[in-house]
């Protein structure tokens, strides 16, 4: 907004003293007034005042003074983030940098308060002034003659209660609490009142005020607070039991899980518990804390702690047959992070047992023994119940991990079942005998090297010798490297999985040479073999000029392109703001070979390896976004450098730094994968020049593909554009079923409604709507189970329900629509009410491609007016 649309003729009389804001996103200025309640409502907005074509409008912030005139700082510039906005961009400002005091024309502004030499009468009036100014100064002003000598503050004290009495208002009575507290001194009555009974804003004041008081009755009061309809005096209450240096103290701040809990008051908790721990460990530690015999209050504690001191009790909980059944799957997933070779034992033991789990469930318990065996570095255990059954076990989820364990353990008597399933001249799955072979190489001796090297010799088929020089590669680069060489030159498909045995060699230190050697003078039967080595390598992102050089002549492939000049990355500018089709564009951003989406996020959906581009139009040019595509490492985005390191088995690592704690070092890699290195387990370590993103990722696409591409971008995020960022809660990552035959033998044997079903076993996708909201249903798989059945699409999305209650979904159509709520069929309505229950809730929409074909789907969440629910939609990859 401008200067002259702040002004006398707009602001009427009656708002003197008022709070004014401006939102130069939404275009209006509005007014708030304090409510007798002491909540706030907004009395007026002046839509028509602003107006974004006016030449005077600029993003400013507004304040009221204490002397009733608007401040306005006119510093401020329309440029998120800034960092990757160039210095040179119009948008910045180079002219202003002032503050400016607005007043109203022919009125007095609000005298200065004269609180210096005021009585403590007109210093408690004060206190009910609308400006915040005034009545933080009357309060200092009591503080400070309260600390005079000889002041008595007990006369004081008794004032306050006069005044109290003869005060209805909420915030008033709410500043009185604040100056009790200043003086050392608190009333009871009125706390409880405010702090039990209050508004949604006043009760987590008077919570803190309570969680600032050591007495036995600030103790007492939050213990209670801690189970409060209102999440934000849940919170107060949580953290202000932190300080209270008492076993029981963790007890009752754990309560706060009886109610719905959130992300903030998730951490809350878990920093509350932590902080306490030197308290509550060393009492559960000898039985005399139980938790209330919560085994859900339980793992949470323990997890927040980590300590592996706390492996008997646990056992001993798990032993004592207390534990519902449900609340088994976490403290048998505590015992796996905290445990020995003893307790790892008893959880394969767990798995292999009838414990009547799921598959999913039997799954992950089994791969948090195997990343414990890994990062902890966890000896075998004297005997392992269950693992030969496990290894040979029905379902791929259970039972490659299972054989994994058998190799990092390194358990001779099973060696045999993992030998045996991968040398068998038996067809099977590639991914099957992967498997297999990556367990046998983790025995790394000197039958295991043989044994997969006789793997890699021609006589066997294309994918069995594949995937054998990838676990070759593991214990042996020498000779996986001269496999390699051979396999790449003779081979004359080029499928996609070719770019994991190029990975499991680059990813070695000194691979990439080594390999540049081996296919030296070379000729590839096929120039795709080439390509998908470079494109491995390029998502390595390590220096290896040899190894492109050697990739480009063995695939006579043209020689790699040249960083282009600043007059052709002005040109290619120039082509996408004159010729390029934003909508176009997104259509190329959307392509599955580019995985745009797969590393950047729209909106929270997609992936987090590179930053989001939400508002990437609105705050960078067209020549930066050339730039960026072409030389993605030319300027990378402050928290998205990399962090490259060498393992002591040589392995080549990197990625994003998630956090480092614990002797653990986390990694966010290109694959948008986490993955947890043991920092003793690093030989080197460095920060890598280059992004995640890979150079000439765009090379594959024409003039006029990456003008739209550029052009659409460029509109991202432009406020009033069609690619503007939208308030409305629309569903913007899904999941989708792929008609793979593994999939439609699932639904053969059941029915499509078991897509629905919790842990099921189907293999689904990611997909991702468009800007607008829409999800593209030409883009999307379908699939016919029988032949005369019609063909189907499958989606599935979440909401984060963190209060149970009333909640809507709009749909732009229900035509062919069949709608799960988990397991519980819902009628599908263009508006959807639905009853939700606390947790991540899962829709699951089965399509009927015979009655719609190809209208998008879009699905919006609104509140209930008057429901207590608190959902959003959930996001990310």
């Amino acid at each position: 907004c401008g200067l002259e649309i702040i002004s006398g003729r707009h602001f009427p009389d009656d708002w003197q003293g008022d709070l004014i804001t401006c939102d130069f996103r939404g275009h209006r200025v509005c007014r708030f007034k304090l409510k007798e309640d002491g909540s706030t409502f907004a009395s007026r907005e002046m839509t028509e005042v602003i107006k974004s074509n006016h030449p005077a409008f600029r993003p400013i912030d507004v304040k009221m003074g204490p002397d009733g005139a608007l401040y306005i700082a006119d510093w401020y510039n329309p440029i998120i983030q800034h960092g990757e906005v160039d210095f040179r961009d119009p948008r910045r400002d180079h002219t202003h940098g002032r503050i400016w005091r607005v007043t109203a024309k022919g009125r007095d502004l609000v005298k200065p308060p004269k609180l210096v030499d005021a009585t403590v009468p007109e210093l408690l009036e004060a206190l009910k002034a609308p400006e915040q100014w005034t009545r933080q100064q009357a309060k200092r002003v009591l503080k400070e003659r309260s600390a005079r000598k000889g002041a008595d503050v007990n006369q004081l004290l008794g004032a306050l209660e006069d005044f109290l009495e003869k005060t209805q208002d909420e915030h008033t009575r709410l500043e009185v609490l604040w100056v009790y507290r200043a003086l050392g001194s608190f009333h009871k009555k009125e706390l409880d009142n405010i702090a039990f009974k209050g508004t949604q804003f006043a009760s987590p004041a008077a919570t803190r005020i309570m969680s600032e008081l050591t007495s036995p009755y600030g103790r007492g009061g939050l213990t209670d607070l801690v189970r409060h309809d209102n999440p934000r005096v849940r919170l107060e209450a949580v953290r202000g039991l932190s300080a209270d240096g008492r076993a029981e103290s963790a007890q009752f701040a754990l309560d706060a899980l009886d109610k719905p809990m959130d992300r903030t008051l998730d951490y809350a908790l878990w920093l509350t518990v932590r902080e306490l721990e030197p308290y509550w460990l060393p009492a559960f530690q000898k039985g005399e804390l139980t938790f209330g015999g919560d085994a859900k209050k339980l793992a949470f504690a323990l997890n927040a702690i980590g300590n592996k001191d706390t492996v008997k009790p646990v056992l001993a909980l798990i032993d004592g047959g207390k534990v519902p059944k449900e609340n088994l799957q976490g403290l048998y997933l505590l015992l796996s992070q905290i445990g020995g070779p003893e307790e790892l034992a008893k959880v394969v033991g767990y798995v292999g047992g009838d414990s009547g789990i799921t598959v999913a469930k039997r799954g992950e318990l089994l791969q948090a023994v195997e990343d414990a065996i890994r990062t902890r570095k966890v000896l075998p255990p004297k005997k392992v119940a269950s693992l030969e059954a496990l290894s040979t076990d029905k379902a791929a989820a259970v039972r490659h991990p299972a054989m994994r364990i058998v190799g990092l353990w390194k358990l001779n008597d099973l060696r045999i079942v993992v030998e045996t399933l991968a040398t068998t001249k038996a067809t099977i799955p590639a991914d099957e005998r992967g498997a297999a072979l990556e367990a046998l190489a983790l025995f790394n001796d000197a039958d295991a090297k043989k044994t997969i090297s006789k793997m890699c010799d021609a006589e066997h088929s294309d994918d069995v010798c594949r995937v054998a020089i990838i676990a070759l590669a593991s214990i042996d680069l020498p000779a996986a490297v001269d496999h390699a060489g051979r396999y790449v030159a003779y081979i004359k498909k080029a499928d996609p999985e070719l770019t994991d045995l190029f990975a499991a060699i680059i990813n070695r230190k000194g691979g990439p040479a080594a390999l540049a050697k081996a296919i030296e003078g070379k000729k590839f039967q096929s120039a795709d073999v080439a390509k998908l080595g470079l494109k491995a390598l390029r998502a390595s992102n390590q220096p290896a000029d040899d190894l492109i050089a050697a990739l480009t002549k063995a695939g006579s492939l043209d020689a790699p392109r040249k960083p282009p000049t600043d007059a052709e990355v002005k040109a290619l500018a120039l082509d996408a703001i004159k010729l390029g089709d934003a909508a176009r564009g997104e259509a190329v951003y959307r392509r599955k070979d580019l995985q745009c989406l797969a590393c950047h996020a729209y909106g929270g959906a997609g992936g987090q390896v590179g930053p989001d581009m939400t508002s990437i139009g609105a705050s960078a040019q067209v020549d930066y976004l050339v730039d960026s595509l072409l030389l993605p490492h030319k300027a990378i985005k402050e928290g998205f450098d990399v962090t490259r390191v060498v393992t002591t088995d040589d392995k080549v690592l990197q990625g994003v730094k998630v956090r480092e704690a614990n002797g653990l070092l986390v990694l966010r890699t290109a694959e948008d994968k986490e993955i947890t290195i043991p920092v003793k387990d690093i030989a080197e370590r460095a920060k890598s020049t280059k992004s995640l993103m890979p150079e000439g990722i765009t090379d594959q696409l024409t003039k006029q593909d990456f003008a739209d591409l550029v052009r659409f971008m460029s509109e991202l995020g432009k406020v009033g554009g069609n690619y503007a960022p939208s308030k409305a809660r629309v569903v913007r990552r899904w999941q989708v079923i792929d008609p793979t035959t593994a999939n439609l033998n699932l639904f053969r044997r059941a029915r499509v409604s078991a897509a629905a079903e919790a842990d099921n076993v189907f293999a689904w996708s990611p997909a991702y709507s468009k800007v607008s909201g829409d999800l593209p249903l030409a883009e999307q798989p379908k699939f016919t189970v029988w032949n005369d059945t019609a063909p189907q699409t499958v989606l599935r999305f979440q909401l984060d329900v963190t209060t149970a209650g009333a909640a809507k979904l709009k749909f732009n159509s229900v035509a062919g629509l069949t709608v799960y709520v988990g397991t519980a069929p819902v009628e599908p309505k263009l508006e959807t009410l639905l009853d939700l229950k606390t947790g991540v809730q899962t829709v699951t929409i089965l399509i009927d491609r015979s009655k719609r074909e190809k209208e998008d789907v879009r699905v919006e969440l609104e509140d209930v007016e008057k429901s207590p629910a608190r959902v959003a939609v959930v996001g990310g990859k």
